[in-house]
């Protein structure tokens, strides 16, 4: 099966950069959002909201996250659970726009990055080559992101920081496409109306009028007890005139975690229809699938006339066949007519390549119940206020929040104070007293506070950088492999003088390090290496200013090494414009270091 990560559908298109985008889900961890949002923004770290986060109310407050802010419920939801798995981002370039709708079965965890078998599906929509279909997906994503609104407390995205409100430029590209004529009908769809498998139904009923002789249905999750929804949807299909009688039925599942299925197995094997039982990958028995997908097509060899349903909605009754309501799920899907695909393998082209259909058979006296699903508790109650505004040295409300509101907040040794509090430089995040939460500072007439950045020694930086894009190994203190001949408690990190020979050693290993790591890093990875490297290496100024400064007795500049074409990957060409940005980041930092005025470290034949 083909493996991709979700985390790289929130990557921008080439030259362009992450503006604004809604992200809803069940679950989420920070650190995967933190991910999301450093993908989307390549890097940057702005004053502006870039990613707004719907997820059903969870056990904790998050952290406040540069670019990133979890939106709280105002009140009970409409939903019992907020289940749908929905992202709708905007991008620019210039004035360039492109709209990108991600569903996906997966939640934003690290489960659905390591354990779980997922799937996710996309779709652009371009300023410069506007596609109707694309725009009828994506408006019918808007129009859920609509119904959600209400329910959260949205105030953080509607204030201008940073220029105007984040919302407005893709509230205005949506009205746009939104007047385009004769859209056909969206394939993206949601239970706000009615169950998804009606939706399922009627967009079926549109298609190619065929009876297709084989169906396959995959869930990570099927509720206890003989729902008959399995055997329904068989039924209905038939009624419309969408399957064959003697249609191959086919169910992929966590063999030993199956619910009612287990319990129903046998009788289903019993019924005139054929039904087969199926593990979901081959030699994989400690994965998980989580994905759910309906897939039926006609044909032996080649899958003629094929449709895929992919969403939130497990194979259950609450899943599939009810709509949104303060007792069932938010739940939201896709469906689309998957071309040439052949039925045996799993290279590309094949079914197998990109559904999770090709494990082993298995004989219905050895699925097993496993356990129910554990319905989450109240989740947290929403801060107090979302953020609060810096002006004049001191911390306020917002204007917007009652001057009478008694909040109080906890100063930077744990202390209760009231507001205003006069709190100078600004801090990047304050905690508030009752509820404990987390919420970010804005700047009156600027944007959200940037928290700076921490101070980095040399082996920091490689441990950071040579890890690329992924988060460094943490190390305790009293076990830094980072250098290997030098003391742990060297001049480097207590601030003895170095000698002109050891500061020689640290900074060459520093570029010997990034010259050997840059010409691995993927194009579309490669502006966020340019930004990841500019923050980092500015950042060693503080710890290492001492070393930098014996850099510029030695007379020449040794970052110049970076922006070598013989450093560059193989991808790159002279021209460029990701390797002349780089270029551009390699004067910044010279300069900062102050040694833009030395000459290279390499000299042009």
């Amino acid at each position: 099966m083909k493996s991709e990560s979700i985390l790289s559908l929130f990557r921008p298109p080439e030259d362009y950069r992450g503006d604004f985008g809604y992200v809803c889900g069940f679950t989420a961890h920070a650190d995967i959002l933190h991910r999301m949002t450093s993908i989307f923004t390549q890097g940057h770290r702005q004053r502006r909201i870039a990613l707004a986060i719907y997820l059903h109310p969870p056990e904790n407050h998050f952290p406040v996250t540069p670019g990133l802010h979890l939106l709280y419920r105002k009140h009970q939801l409409k939903c019992g659970l907020l289940h749908a798995k929905v992202a709708l981002l905007r991008f620019t370039r210039g004035s360039d726009t492109v709209l990108r709708l991600v569903v996906s079965t997966g939640n934003w965890t690290h489960e659905t990055l390591t354990s779980n078998i997922d799937l996710f599906w996309s779709v652009n929509w371009d300023s410069t080559k506007p596609d109707k279909q694309a725009a009828s997906d994506i408006l019918a994503a808007a129009e859920m992101f609509d119904w959600l609104k209400p329910q959260f407390d949205t105030s953080i995205i509607e204030i201008a920081a940073d220029g105007d409100p984040p919302t407005k430029a893709l509230d205005a590209d949506l009205a746009r496409i939104a007047l385009a004529r004769r859209r056909p009908a969206p394939r993206f769809f949601s239970n706000i109306e009615k169950p998804l498998l009606d939706e399922i139904m009627q967009r079926v009923e549109r298609l190619e009028p065929v009876r297709r002789n084989q169906l396959i249905m995959g869930s990570g999750f099927f509720e206890s007890g003989t729902s008959g929804l399995l055997a329904d949807i068989v039924q209905r299909l038939r009624e419309i005139k969408a399957l064959t009688k003697s249609s191959h039925n086919e169910v992929i599942l966590n063999t030993l975690n199956c619910q009612g299925i287990a319990d129903q197995s046998k009788e289903l094997q019993a019924s005139k229809d054929q039904w087969t039982f199926r593990a979901p990958e081959p030699d994989k028995s400690q994965v998980n699938l989580h994905a759910k997908f309906i897939f039926s097509a006609g044909g032996s060899h080649t899958c003629t006339n094929a449709w895929c349903y992919i969403g939130s909605g497990n194979l259950s009754q609450k899943g599939l066949a009810r709509a949104a309501n303060a007792s069932n799920n938010l739940e939201a899907g896709v469906l689309f007519e998957p071309k040439s695909l052949i039925r045996e393998g799993k290279h590309p082209g094949t079914l197998g390549y990109h559904l999770p259909v090709t494990g082993a058979k298995v004989e219905p006296a050895s699925l097993k119940h496993g356990e129910d699903f554990e319905h989450p508790g109240a989740g947290v109650d929403a801060p107090e206020i979302p953020y609060l505004v810096w002006f004049e040295g001191k911390l306020h409300l917002p204007e917007t929040v009652s001057a009478e509101l008694a909040l109080t907040i906890l100063d930077a040794d744990g202390q209760e104070q009231t507001l205003p509090y006069a709190w100078d430089p600004a801090p990047a995040a304050v905690t508030l007293a009752v509820s404990k939460a987390e919420i970010p500072v804005l700047a009156k007439g600027d944007g959200f506070i940037i928290p700076p950045r921490a101070p980095m020694r040399i082996e920091d930086l490689l441990a950071g950088l040579t890890h690329f894009p992924d988060q460094a190994p943490e190390y305790p203190d009293d076990d830094d492999p980072s250098d290997d001949d030098a003391n742990p408690n060297d001049g480097a990190r207590i601030g003895f003088r170095q000698t002109g020979d050891y500061a020689t050693r640290r900074i060459m290993r520093l570029m010997v390090s990034l010259c050997d790591r840059q010409p691995t890093i993927p194009r579309d990875e490669f502006r966020r290496w340019t930004n990841r490297c500019e923050e980092q290496l500015k950042s060693l100024l503080p710890l290492e200013d001492a070393l930098i400064n014996q850099i510029r007795g030695f007379g020449i500049n040794p970052l110049t090494a970076l922006a070598e074409y013989r450093f560059m990957p193989e991808w790159s060409e002279p021209n460029d414009p990701l390797v002349s940005n780089h270029a551009e980041m390699v004067s910044r930092v010279s300069t900062a270091w102050g040694l833009d005025a030395l000459p290279s470290l390499f000299v042009s034949a």
